[in-house]
């Protein structure tokens, strides 16, 4: 099969993808294609990273009709591969490949920018050590295993591993990260998982555990007490530290492993720190099944300026996916949405944007959407009125209290927000999430 015959096939798969809003129809889809077309997994598959932001061009393709001989490229890979190392990226190269592709360019033009919307996203992603697991939400509900609760950290997640000459940092989605960290003392054959917070961030998220720690009993509460004097120590180490406290921090909070998290904890709980300022072994506040504990930490932590708290499920392994093995509780709710159009302003707002009407699809079939008036600056009102390409199109995160449903869509799946509030535009994301 020629590299013309493989973007026609891909051709036919998105146009079907995009033909269903089901979601278990489009996975059943993409099955079925890489059933009967083994050869042309490895293009899907890089298709895939592509739309995720894992092969960045670099510059915006445009596609070209020419009778060019594209003969050179055997596989869709290998396009991908030769827009994203073109060096340097000047007019003249860019458009010498672009040229060059011909009607393949034509055809790998969505591809190439990013800007094809097949509605399966990540799901689709090969997945790998370095994927990281993924909470689903905990709603009160009893617990049948014990848990380990630490805070809900609001920073930037980051994988680390050691590659056997230098410690590699990358995102969630898989991208390098510009930044090292003192990793000296932790175990090199680990792939560890955490957040990226500022020193300040990071100071106030020990001073919290520093605080619930002194008012709640470990007897109480379940926690290692050696353990916890260790990480008070590192606390006060962090709260005392001399001269402006600025940089970033890295806070460990679990690595890849098929053990249990109560075993994986253990070994955490083995590493010394003290001797870094920019690694943190996040503390655990309870271990147990008492959801009145729990919900005591939740509001101890949310009191004193948290986000919320994580739960973990001490008998399970660590899942490179979204998982109940990890479990977030908030008492404001987020959810990824996608701006799909703008709400012109009135009164003061006349001339700008006065909404943002977003929506999302569940897993389990909920339609919801709102009108999201709250939380927009003066600034990103005045700059998505006069360029509403800059927002429509882009994944938000909303904040929100509860979902709601009003009266005339009682027994549909039509749902919509209880105060919601912009939080922010996510850059780092393309897809929609209700977790």
């Amino acid at each position: 099969m020629n590299i013309l015959e493989r973007c026609n096939a891909f051709n036919v798969l998105f146009h079907e993808l995009q033909s269903t809003n089901s979601r278990t129809t489009k996975e059943n889809m993409v099955k079925y294609f890489k059933r009967v077309n083994p050869d042309l997994q490895e293009d899907l598959n890089y298709i895939f990273e592509t739309l995720a932001g894992k092969h960045p061009i670099g510059w915006t393709f445009k596609g070209r009709a020419t009778n060019s001989d594209v003969s050179r490229f055997k596989t869709i890979k290998e396009v991908i591969e030769a827009c994203e190392r073109l060096t340097p990226k000047t007019i003249e190269n860019t458009s010498r490949l672009e040229n060059e592709l011909g009607f393949v360019g034509i055809a790998l033009e969505d591809v190439l920018n990013r800007t094809l919307r097949l509605g399966i996203g990540n799901s689709q992603l090969v997945k790998t050590k370095l994927t990281p697991m993924l909470a689903k939400k905990y709603d009160g509900q009893t617990l049948n295993n014990p848990v380990f609760v630490t805070e809900k950290l609001d920073g930037n997640r980051c994988i680390a591993h050691y590659d056997g000459d230098k410690w590699c940092f990358t995102s969630r989605s898989g991208k390098p990260l510009n930044v090292n960290f003192d990793m000296t003392g932790l175990d090199t054959d680990c792939i560890y998982d955490g957040e990226i917070m500022s020193t300040q961030q990071t100071l106030l998220s020990a001073k919290r555990y520093q605080t619930i720690i002194d008012k709640l009993p470990a007897s109480e509460f379940g926690y290692d007490t050696k353990q916890s004097q260790l990480l008070f120590n590192q606390t006060s180490g962090l709260i005392n530290r001399h001269g402006e406290k600025s940089g970033l921090v890295y806070n460990i909070f679990d690595f890849v492993s098929d053990a249990c998290y109560y075993a994986r904890r253990e070994y955490l709980n083995t590493f010394d720190l003290n001797h870094t300022q920019d690694v943190r072994i996040l503390p655990v506040l309870y271990t147990g099944t008492d959801t009145n504990k729990i919900n005591t930490l939740l509001d101890m932590i949310v009191q004193m300026g948290g986000e919320g708290i994580m739960l973990n499920i001490s008998d399970r392994g660590y899942e490179n996916k979204r998982t109940d093995a990890l479990m977030k509780y908030k008492q404001v709710q987020f959810m990824d949405m996608l701006v799909v159009d703008v709400v012109p302003g009135f009164g003061k707002y006349t001339g700008l944007i006065g909404a943002l009407t977003c929506a999302v699809k569940t897993d389990d079939g909920k339609l919801i959407s709102c009108d999201v008036g709250t939380g927009l600056s003066d600034a990103q009102r005045e700059q998505w009125a006069i360029d509403t390409d800059q927002i429509i199109g882009k994944i938000v995160q909303v904040g929100y209290h509860e979902l709601t449903q009003d009266r005339t869509f009682i027994g549909t799946n039509v749902y919509s927000l209880r105060f919601p509030r912009l939080i922010k535009v996510r850059d780092d994301k393309n897809e929609t999430s209700e977790y």
